[in-house]
């Protein structure tokens, strides 16, 4: 049972996710299997994609035991649907923060146009000594470009340099811009 729920919340992705969340979500809870941390962050998953923060939230809430992927997971939820308040004050309650919370912030400052705040998010992000991905890169790039500060766009690059990262195709590509 565990594996056809899990199975149907991934095909669900490609569907109507919600509906189909919630037939499981139902069927876990009458199976008993809420117990199982990697089916319900399955399901929260698809509560995250499909632009339901509130249900991936209380999913997360009622968990006994979570993962780092249940937190960037809800992380996620609310920086999608654009309340950087809700993912600001998650965000500050994260046990740890990994590479995949501090971008999850920079996209989500980018994606509502609060560039200055991607910036300074990833200084953060290496006062705390969490190390990039190319994809943490490309965002902040994408956040220099909009703001038009060469000077910052100077020391991301220095930086991506001091990486190593200059040959990757994708942070090549957004230092064109």
């Amino acid at each position: 049972l565990l594996e056809l729920c899990t199975n149907l919340l991934q095909s669900s992705l490609k569907s109507n996710g919600r509906f189909t969340a919630q037939l499981v979500h139902c069927r876990v809870i009458k199976s008993g299997l809420v117990f199982s941390v990697y089916l319900m962050n399955n399901l929260m998953n698809v509560y995250s994609k499909t632009g339901f923060a509130l249900h991936a939230r209380k999913l997360f809430d009622e968990m006994p035991m979570r993962t780092a992927f249940s937190w960037n997971t809800v992380l996620s939820a609310y920086a999608k649907g654009g309340d950087m308040d809700s993912t600001c004050e998650f965000f500050d309650q994260l046990p740890q923060k990994d590479s995949v919370s501090w971008t999850t912030m920079i996209v989500g400052y980018k994606r509502i146009g609060q560039y200055q705040k991607a910036i300074r998010t990833m200084s953060e992000m290496m006062k705390e000594e969490v190390e990039p991905t190319q994809f943490t890169l490309t965002n902040v790039l994408a956040s220099v470009a909009a703001t038009r500060c060469l000077d910052t766009g100077k020391k991301v690059h220095s930086f991506i340099v001091k990486l190593g990262l200059c040959g990757n195709v994708s942070v090549s590509n957004s230092l064109l811009n």
